[in-house]
């Protein structure tokens, strides 16, 4: 049982990000809550804590520490702005209906220009929503519940973004240890069961660090933990870089004669690795290259381009890429660029609309019922509502069978602890578990979120089984109206198809990329495939003719298929050098270079999927290997590897 606990919990959170998070999370809303509380009554402790749990649900936004805190404090203006007119809104009776769509379309239509504000206005929603609720049982005390904003919001800010130097934990304990595998690695360059050993504990690691970017808890970005996503991958995949060129040059130190030169540059190799180190402490790298340099020309040709490699590996995480590496940042739009993307053909507009619809129907349904009912909906609307009919089913589904079991499992430990002291702390550890779920499937979340909601009504009202009843009613109606909206007006079958031939597209194309790479399987049947999955990509792209993208579709078919076509010609180049015993003079350049191809498929896989990435849009720097035909044909693969990269928001479902 223990067993299967542990490997669930690292299934979604295996480098305890969740965990920290929701840990960091739950003390911020419990210390917003108690000193708004203390200072401003009940009102008070509820905006508070709503503040500060908004500013932790909400993805983390982009730009730098300044950047974060003037968008907390425009969350802070704007829920605080709505509240004087809560009791308006409560009044207007169906009139609600065209603000909250007028509203609701413009929050989702930021995201054409801006995501910081898209994700501020979507938790400004939430603040609305409560406010309206809070309204609907009596009188708001609007001055307590805007200092409760203020509080809770500066709380909760000063909590998301601390944090101490350039790196954050995760990234400074992870890079430490992977230097510290490469150095022991360097230093058994002569001890050949040292450094078997010491290779397969860094190759653990590796595999290991691989996994955590895998997963999406590696999306909360908790800035503590984790810095710079695109650079911390970035780093990894160098330091995979050098352990491959590692073991590499260790035949050498096997065979080359003089000692004393081997010695040095072995020397050389641990000192400039321990220096890398100094990276991750905010301070400078010096990278030495005295020893190499005395290998001349003419000797060693094999050894000295296998450490060429290496070195350039040590040059570029001192560098850091940090000026040429494109992050996740988007470019700025014009207006005239923004104004073009408004049309009923683009899925964001198209989102913003159902969006849009959805809650204002669910505040419609309020006039048949009354104001906190509809607005519980509103709630149920948002919470389920996703970019195709398919995800609102699935989520909607899974959003009501984990609200009945939340509801059932707080119901038991009412009956059995609600009199005992250890309720409390039952409820606080429902709270750590809402935060911690967050990234886990939906079912987990919902579980533990009315599991919490259900605990926390017990203590403030009496009659907090209605209240139970009809908040699950409430998801219930909220995932039909989603759904329905969904399906009367967007049905995006085509376009996740498409998406998902993408997806599949790119991974035959890496695992054909690294067949060349490592010379090992089939590759015609790679080829094969790579093939199949072109037939698939076309055909989806012909189904979606009416789309306002579907050149733009036709041209990254055009670019995919010609990189199939120059992987080809690749192959064949080497194959036919491999015989005239050129290549092996050539090969550490070349895997070099091809490692480059192969992780650019492996990054835009990772954006496609929403996952940390980073990426170079031109690589002709990079490309060290001198044979005119292979950097003629790699750069031209990697050019249009930058044109598909630069289009894969397409895709993103």
């Amino acid at each position: 049982m223990n067993i299967a606990i542990s490997k669930f919990i690292k299934t979604y959170d295996p480098a305890n990000f969740a965990f920290s998070f929701a840990l960091k999370a739950s003390i911020s809303m419990i210390v917003c809550g108690c000193m708004a509380y203390y200072f401003f009554g009940v009102y008070g402790a509820i905006f508070a804590a709503n503040a500060s749990m908004n500013l932790f649900f909400i993805n983390s936004l982009d730009g730098s520490d300044f950047t974060k805190i003037k968008y907390f404090f425009l969350y802070v203006v704007l829920a605080s702005m709505f509240l004087p007119f809560a009791k308006l809104a409560y009044e207007a009776s169906w009139l609600l209906f065209l603000p909250t769509f007028i509203w609701m379309l413009f929050v989702g239509l930021s995201s054409l220009f801006n995501q910081n504000l898209n994700k501020i206005l979507s938790i400004v929603n939430i603040s609305g929503l409560v406010a309206l609720i809070a309204q609907s049982s009596g009188d708001l005390e609007v001055k307590n519940s805007i200092f409760g904003i203020i509080i809770g919001g500066i709380i909760a800010s000063i909590f998301r973004i601390m944090h101490i130097g350039t790196y954050g934990k995760f990234t400074k304990k992870t890079y430490n240890l992977l230097l510290e595998d490469l150095m022991d690695m360097s230093k058994n360059l002569f001890n050949t069961k040292n450094f078997e050993y010491s290779s397969a504990e860094c190759e653990k690691h590796i595999e290991a660090i691989k996994k955590i970017f895998a997963n999406q808890s590696s999306n909360l970005k908790d800035e503590r933990i984790i810095i710079h996503h695109a650079r911390a991958i970035f780093y990894l995949y160098k330091s995979e870089d050098i352990f491959h060129s590692l073991i590499a040059i260790k035949r050498y130190f096997g065979t080359i004669k003089d000692e004393n030169l081997l010695k040095e540059i072995q020397d050389e190799i641990t000192h400039n690795l321990k220096e890398l180190k100094n990276i991750f402490n905010d301070k400078n790298a010096y990278i030495k290259t005295d020893a190499i340099d005395k290998l001349n020309d003419t000797q060693y040709l094999i050894f000295r381009a296998s450490l060429n490699v290496l070195y350039s590996k040590f040059w570029l995480i001192k560098n850091g890429g940090e000026d040429k590496i494109k992050l996740e940042n988007a470019k700025e739009k014009s207006i005239k660029m923004i104004i073009s993307d408004i049309n009923l053909k683009n899925p964001a507009v198209q989102n913003s609309i159902k969006l849009a619809l959805g809650v204002s129907i669910a505040i419609l349904i309020a006039q048949l019922t009354q104001i906190n009912h509809g607005v519980w909906i509103a709630i149920g609307v948002l919470s389920v509502s996703r970019a195709s009919s398919y995800m609102t089913k699935v989520v909607g589904f899974n959003n009501i069978k984990g609200a009945l079991i939340g509801v059932c499992l707080g119901l038991v430990l009412i009956y059995f602890f609600k009199t005992n002291y250890i309720f409390i702390p039952i409820i606080i550890i429902s709270i750590f578990l809402t935060f911690y779920l967050k990234n886990f499937p939906t079912i987990y979340f919902t579980s533990m979120f009315m599991l919490a909601f259900t605990l926390i009504f017990s203590v403030i009202k009496t009659d907090f089984i209605d209240l139970i009843i009809f908040r699950v009613t409430d998801i219930l109606i909220g995932f039909f109206v989603a759904f329905g909206v969904t399906v009367l007006f967007f049905r995006r079958s085509t376009e996740l198809k498409l998406s998902s031939n993408f997806d599949t597209l790119i991974k035959k194309l890496d695992i054909l990329a690294k067949s060349i790479y490592n010379q090992k399987g089939k590759f015609v049947v790679k080829e094969n495939s790579v093939l199949i999955a072109l037939s698939g990509y076309k055909t989806a792209v012909l189904e979606n003719d009416r789309s306002k993208n579907f050149k733009i579709y036709l041209e990254i078919y055009k670019n995919l298929y010609e990189i199939n076509s120059l992987l080809i010609n690749l192959k064949d180049y080497i194959k036919s050098i491999q015989n005239k015993d050129k290549f092996d003079i050539i090969e550490a350049h070349f895997n070099s270079d091809m490692n480059i191809i192969i992780t650019r498929f492996e990054m835009i896989g990772k954006k496609l999927n929403k996952l940390p990435y980073y990426f170079y849009d031109d690589v002709e720097d990079k490309l060290i290997c001198n044979d005119e035909k292979i950097s003629y044909l790699l750069k031209i693969i990697a050019e249009k590897q930058a044109k598909i990269m630069a289009n894969t928001e397409l895709f993103i479902r």
